[in-house]
């Protein structure tokens, strides 16, 4: 019986050794300027779903180094910096209030816009806090309210001392429950991605093939990478109506999604 309780334990602390294992050998490859060998290592973690806002920030950082090489002539390939935004957004979204994930985010949409974006008051509003600590929040306020309510109906003599807490706490458990059911809306809906490579726009759902000739229906700039976009629908052949910030316009328009083996966007995960 012994054996057969320690068995999962070890199984366990050979994943995690293993895990931490790679984590390390993608730091020492970034260390020597070796970002693909990094990318790598930190992509073996992704795959087995051991994520944290650590290790998306380095492998961003890795994207992103390998984009200022291809910018420099010293590496081939595509530019990889709408795979350093998709990562630096995911390691936000686990530590909302890291200030050198929101700086080095902002360096690459300049290097995507010439300037960063304003987000809106709102984004930021509710990105401040992760949606696991809005839910705590929530949580805290509507158990202290049920607490006080509870020791009211037990000693009716408390009702006065705690009265004037009660409105506090019920107002403070309703609003922390919006701003939590707001953040999901935000945060894990499904309806943003990232470009990652050059992307036709199309003003119809429809490929270039399928348009009567004479008819204007592309967009004469493509989506660049590492352009953000909102998903405002969805259709079954693959046809997302996004929105999107490009430099100082405000664009629309349709795209298509490209095949697994050769993916144009990021869509963030739910």
């Amino acid at each position: 019986m012994m054996f057969k309780t320690l068995l999962p334990i070890l199984l366990a602390a050979t994943v995690l050794a293993g895990n931490e294992e790679s984590f390390q050998k993608g730091n020492r490859a970034y260390a020597l300027g070796q970002y693909e060998n990094a990318i790598t290592h930190y992509r073996q973690l992704i795959k087995v779903n051991r994520t944290s806002a650590a290790l998306h920030y380095n492998l961003a950082n890795a994207h992103h180094q390998v984009s200022r090489d291809r910018d420099h002539g010293t590496a081939l390939g595509a530019s990889q910096l709408g795979q350093a935004i998709y990562h630096y957004r995911l390691a936000r979204r686990l530590s909302p209030r890291s200030q050198v994930v929101t700086d080095h985010l902002q360096q690459a949409r300049e290097r995507v816009h010439g300037q960063p974006p304003r987000e809106s008051a709102s984004r930021v509003l509710l990105g401040f806090l992760t949606l696991n600590e809005w839910a705590a929040l929530a949580s805290v306020c509507l158990t202290a309210w049920l607490g006080l309510m509870t020791a009211g109906c037990i000693r009716p003599a408390w009702k006065s001392t705690w009265r004037p807490w009660l409105p506090m706490l019920g107002g403070g458990a309703l609003g922390f429950s919006l701003l939590a059911v707001l953040a999901w809306s935000v945060q894990f809906a499904g309806n943003e991605a990232v470009a990652i490579r050059e992307t036709p726009v199309y003003k119809r759902p429809l490929e270039p093939s399928e348009v009567p000739p004479g008819i204007d229906h592309a967009d004469p700039d493509p989506l660049r990478d590492g352009i953000e976009l909102d998903i405002l629908e969805r259709r079954e052949d693959d046809w997302l109506r996004v929105a999107f910030a490009d430099g100082v316009l405000q664009r629309s328009g349709w795209v298509r999604m490209g095949p697994e083996r050769r993916p144009n966007l990021l869509l963030f995960p739910r």
